[in-house]
């Protein structure tokens, strides 16, 4: 997915990836924090569907399933309407029927290669000894498992995978990551077999200056030995290429003192491994003439690494145990920029953010520990 940051720096002091603490500690004003993220399971209810879209049927993967964040914040990231209030057009062709939002479940079952999780500790030359067998997978790393193996012929013109089956028909053709709420529940272990039960949760269409928009919720259920270990909702938004000359909503700026800060950069050899490692097809990784027809300057580096740089910046930092991770994807950093990795913690909360080398805001993220 192409809307985000991706990051790799080395482990030495001097370089890339170093550390720089601040002199803000855990006993700052708390007060500078959003509200905390909300941890637990709320019961999905079965009407009203939200507007703009329908709602899957909640038995299709689990009676409880979370449904506590709507795509909202996937379309202000665009600076886009978030409300019905707002836009102007909930469904922006109202004799087009809003795509299917129900579908069939999809399951994956699949082995925890420890190579693959070895290999992504290696790429991000992170320091310690590589995962093996046995030990548990690392908070957020599930997204290096579970791919679909599409047939060429299967693939859209971005490189992922075509409507059709799962996917619904949003009718416009570019794809990227909005962001997502990951709650973790059991331990996965390397080497241990686990398996993935994805539905459509939600299908929303907006209209905000003209230009539709749709953001797919897709849920995601992921269970081991120890019954249900994560679960997650993945927002999705669609829309058309930007016109050209078309002008840019550039990214707030994002001044606060970070209480621990990590410099990362990113090159195309990074860009490659985690796109393989993940098996991530999309063209706005690695093909430029693609990126640039997208309306980036350069190959945007992928939303969901920065958010695994983040996610082990707070591990390097607070020695707990995960319990909830929400990130959303505001604007993209490019290859070959350097940016950086910020955190706070407060409690048993953690607010974390990654900057653009304009100081301009990339993806911004909360965590909860239990």
């Amino acid at each position: 997915m192409t809307q985000g940051v991706q990051g790799g720096g080395s482990g030495g002091d001097d370089g890339p990836g170093a550390d720089v603490s601040s002199d803000a500690g855990p006993d700052a004003d708390p007060g500078a924090l959003p509200p905390p993220a909300k941890v637990g399971t709320p019961t999905v209810p079965a009407e009203p569907s939200p507007p703009g879209g329908r709602r899957a049927d909640p038995d299709a993967c689990r009676e409880d399933a979370a449904t506590d964040a709507p795509p909202e914040a996937a379309l202000s990231a665009l600076g886009l309407p978030a409300t019905p209030e707002d836009a102007d057009n909930d469904n922006p062709d109202p004799a087009r029927p809003l795509p299917d939002s129900g579908g069939e479940p999809r399951r994956i079952r699949e082995t925890l290669d420890p190579w693959r999780a070895a290999a992504l500790h290696a790429a991000l030359d992170r320091p310690g000894p590589a995962p093996r067998a046995g030990d548990p997978l690392i908070p957020l790393q599930h997204r290096l498992f579970f791919a679909e193996a599409s047939r060429p012929s299967a693939l859209a013109p971005d490189g992922a995978p075509a409507p059709g089956g799962l996917w619904p028909d949003t009718g416009l053709p570019f794809r990227m990551r909005g962001g997502g709420r990951i709650d973790f529940h059991a331990p996965l272990r390397l080497g241990e077999e686990a398996l993935r039960v994805t539905v459509v949760q939600n299908v929303a269409l907006r209209q905000g200056g003209g230009d539709p928009v749709a953001v797919v919720t897709l849920r995601h259920e992921i269970s081991g030995p120890e019954g249900l270990a994560v679960r997650e909702e993945e927002d999705l938004v669609f829309r058309a290429p930007p016109a050209p000359g078309a002008p840019r909503v550039e990214p707030p700026l994002r001044d606060d003192r970070p209480a621990f800060r990590r410099e990362v950069s990113h090159d195309a050899t990074l860009l490659f491994r985690y796109a393989a490692l993940t098996y991530d097809a999309n063209r706005a990784h690695y093909d430029r003439a693609f990126a640039a027809a997208v309306g980036h300057d350069g190959l945007p580096v992928p939303a969901m690494l920065i958010a695994q740089q983040l996610a082990d910046l707070l591990a390097d930092r607070a020695a707990r145990r995960l319990a909830r991770f929400e990130y959303r994807a505001v604007a993209p950093i490019l290859e070959g920029e350097k940016a950086s990795l910020n955190g706070r913690t407060f409690g048993d909360r953690a607010e974390l953010w990654a900057l653009r080398p304009d100081g301009r805001l990339a993806l911004e993220a909360r965590a909860a520990f239990g």
